[in-house]
Formats: C-alpha cells, structure tokens, sequence
C-alpha cells in the first residue's frame, strides 16, 4: 500500500464516517421531534381526561340531584293520595253527621209535638 491509496482510503473512511455521524444527528433530531409531538399530545390528552372526569362528576351530581328529586316527587305524590284519602274520610263523616243530624232533627220535631198534644 502506498502513501497515496491510504490517503485515499482514508478520506473514503472519513467521508463515509461523517454521513454516518449526520445521519445520526438527523435521526436524534428527528426522534426529538416526535418525542416532542408524543409530549403535546399526552398533555392535551391529559386535559380531556380532566375534562371528562370533571364531566362526569357534574353528571354524577345531577343525577343525585334528579333522584332525590324524583324520591320527592314521589313522596308529594303520596302525601297527596293519603290527603285524598282522608278528604273522602272526611266527605264520609260529614255525610254521616248530616244524616244524624236530620235524624235528631225529626225526633225533636216529633217529640215537641207529641209534648205540644199533652199539654
């Protein structure tokens, strides 16, 4: 081997070193920019998933609020047939002492008139 191919040879080496060495830069920059992307995207992805879990708690809330509603509902709902109850209870009773009441009356009328004749 004479001096002149081994320079050769070597600046064949030292080119081909230096494409390797750039073809690693851009490899790493380009490993960078994805890691880079990778990172926007799970804080975003972090951001919905506090939006959602935010969602839903409000969900969670209003469906409480909508059952103890609706158990409301449900309690006014009977309180209502057990004031329906008693009003017809009532209506009956009112009937009942009305019927008494128009009983007694005929039994004092007869009586006054029975005293009335034994005078």
């Amino acid at each position: 081997m004479d001096g002149d191919s081994g320079v050769a040879v070597m600046d064949e080496i030292a080119t081909s070193f230096d494409r390797m060495i750039r073809s690693c830069d851009d490899t790493v920059e380009e490993v960078q920019g994805f890691a880079m992307v990778i990172d926007e995207s799970a804080a975003e992805t972090m951001s919905s998933v506090e939006a959602i879990r935010s969602a839903s708690e409000e969900v969670g809330d209003s469906t409480q609020q909508i059952s103890a509603g609706t158990s409301d509902h449900e309690s006014i709902q009977n309180l209502a047939g057990e004031i329906s109850n008693l009003s017809a209870t009532v209506e009956e009773v009112t009937a009942s002492a009305e019927e008494q009441t128009a009983a007694l009356t005929q039994v004092t009328d007869t009586t006054e008139e029975r005293s009335e004749r034994a005078d």
